[in-house]
């Protein structure tokens, strides 16, 4: 199965071209998701990714926002060629959430 880690400045901008690519998930009532099963992909939005900067003067640690609008990917499939802008290389040695993770 083939990963795909996705990154765009904005979640309406990650999210349209997901729409664009009909990769999304409505239910019955209309409401649309970016987490589940959708044909032969795997979505799992991330949204916001916070990481560690450093500890406080108790020890507790100290997070920061990374900017941006994260999404994940799963398939057998290539990944649309209109996707590729928003894919992230080189991945990371530790993506911050990944299937079995």
């Amino acid at each position: 199965m083939n990963t795909y880690l996705l990154k765009a400045d904005t979640d309406a901008e990650l999210m349209g071209a997901l729409d664009a690519e009909e990769l999304r998930i409505t239910d019955e009532e209309g409401n649309v998701s970016y987490y589940g099963t959708c044909g032969n992909w795997v979505l799992d939005w991330i949204g916001p990714i916070s990481k560690q900067t450093g500890v406080d003067e108790n020890g507790d640690p100290i997070f920061t926002t990374v900017p941006g609008a994260h999404c994940n990917l799963y398939s057998n499939e290539a990944l649309p060629a209109s996707l590729g802008q928003f894919q992230v290389s080189p991945s990371p040695a530790t993506p911050h959430r990944a299937l079995g993770n």
